[in-house]
C-alpha cells in the first residue's frame, strides 16, 4: 500500500497533467498525460491498474478505428441523455503512446478550449476508460475539468461498464461489436414501445402472453368502431369512379386503334370490354391480330368507308377470325 507521501506525489503528477507534455504556443499542450503506468489511486479511494500500457493502446486504437476520441468539458457527453444539454468538443485525441512512465495522447484542441487553457480556466484532464476489476483495458474519451479523480471524481470519471460486460452484452444480443449491440438495443426499445401501445389499446399487460389472451377474448363488433353505412357508401362511390376511369381509358384506346385502321369499328364494343376487364396490354395484343383494314381517319371511331359494299380480303379474314357473317360486319362499318 502506498504511503501518504507517495499518494501526494501521484496527485501532483495527475493534477498537473494538462500542463505537462510537448507544449505548443502560449503553453497550450499538444500532448497530454492521461495516467501513470502501474497502480493508480483515485481521490475516492478506488484503485486502478495500468500494467500493460501497450495492450491498452492497442485496444484503444481498435476502439477508435478511423475516428479521433473526444475530449469534452466536465464529461458532459456522459450526461447529455439525462440532462439534455449539449456536449461540445474541447478537443480530439488523435494518437496514443507511452512517455516518462505515463500513457499519453496527442491532442488537437478547439480554438475555444485552447483559449480556456491559456487563461487557466480549465487545467486538468480526466480520462474515461473501460476496466475489468480495476485493470484498465481501453481509453474511451477524456474531459477538461477542474475536479479530476486521478485525483478523479466518482465517475472517474469512469465508465463502470467494463470490457467483459461489453463482451457479454454483445453475446447476449448476438451482435459482433458494440455498435451493432447499441443498434439492437435501439430496435428492442422500438419494439417494446410498439408492444406497449398495443397493450394500452387492449387494456392489458405489455407481455406477449397477455396480449394474445386479450386478443382471443375480444369479440370485436365492427359496428361499434365504424359507421357501416358510410363505409358502404364510400366503397360504392370509389367503385363508380374506378368504372368511369376504366370506361374513359378504354374508349380512348379503342378509338385510337380505329383511327389508325388497326381495328374495324364493328369490333369496338368487344375491344372496349377487353380493355376494361383485362387492361390495355390485352387490348394491344387483341388489336395486333387484326389486319389493317383502312387508312387512318381524323375522326375518332370513324375510319373512311369503302366506296362499295363488297368486303375486302382483310375484312373477310376478320369475319372468319371473329366468327361473324359478312352482313353483320357491313352493318358495323
Amino acid at each position: 500500500m502506498k504511503n501518504e507521501t507517495e499518494k501526494f506525489e501521484l496527485a501532483c503528477a495527475e493534477t498537473s497533467a494538462v500542463l505537462i507534455g510537448t507544449e505548443g504556443e502560449n503553453n497550450v499542450p499538444n500532448v497530454i498525460r492521461l495516467m501513470p503506468v502501474g497502480e493508480i489511486v483515485g481521490r475516492d479511494g478506488r484503485r486502478f491498474y495500468l500494467n500493460d500500457p501497450d495492450a491498452v493502446i492497442e485496444q484503444t486504437l481498435a476502439y477508435k478505428k478511423n475516428t479521433d476520441l473526444l475530449i469534452d468539458y466536465n464529461h458532459q457527453s456522459e450526461y447529455s441523455e439525462q440532462n439534455g444539454r449539449p456536449a461540445p468538443a474541447a478537443g480530439w485525441m488523435t494518437d496514443f503512446f507511452t512517455a516518462d512512465g505515463h500513457l499519453c495522447a496527442a491532442v488537437q484542441w478547439t480554438d475555444k478550449a485552447a483559449e480556456h487553457i491559456k487563461k487557466r480556466e480549465f487545467r486538468y484532464i480526466s480520462p474515461v476508460f473501460y476496466h475489468t476489476d480495476g485493470n484498465i483495458r481501453c481509453i474511451v474519451s477524456a474531459a477538461l475539468t477542474n475536479t479530476p479523480n486521478f485525483d478523479l471524481k466518482a465517475l472517474n470519471q469512469i465508465k463502470e461498464m467494463n470490457m467483459d460486460k461489453e463482451k457479454a452484452l454483445c453475446q447476449a444480443l448476438d451482435a459482433p461489436d458494440e455498435d451493432k449491440a447499441l443498434l439492437r438495443i435501439s430496435e428492442l426499445k422500438a419494439a417494446q414501445k410498439e408492444l406497449n401501445d398495443i397493450a394500452a389499446a387492449l387494456n392489458c399487460e405489455a407481455k406477449a402472453e397477455a396480449i394474445v389472451k386479450a386478443i382471443n377474448e375480444t369479440k370485436a363488433d365492427p359496428a361499434k368502431f365504424v359507421e357501416i353505412d358510410k363505409v358502404t357508401e364510400l366503397t360504392r362511390e370509389l367503385n363508380e369512379i374506378k368504372a368511369e376511369r376504366a370506361e374513359e381509358k378504354a374508349e380512348n384506346a379503342v378509338n385510337a386503334a380505329i383511327r389508325d385502321g388497326r381495328l374495324p369499328p364493328v369490333l369496338k364494343e368487344n375491344a372496349k370490354e377487353i380493355c376494361k376487364k383485362m387492361g390495355e396490354m390485352a387490348l394491344n395484343e387483341f388489336v395486333s391480330k387484326m389486319p389493317k383494314v383502312s387508312a387512318p381517319s381524323s375522326a375518332a371511331g370513324e375510319p373512311p368507308k369503302p366506296a362499295c359494299d363488297a368486303l375486302s380480303e382483310d375484312e373477310k379474314e376478320i369475319c372468319e377470325i371473329m366468327g361473324i357473317s359478312s352482313e353483320t360486319f357491313k352493318k358495323g362499318k
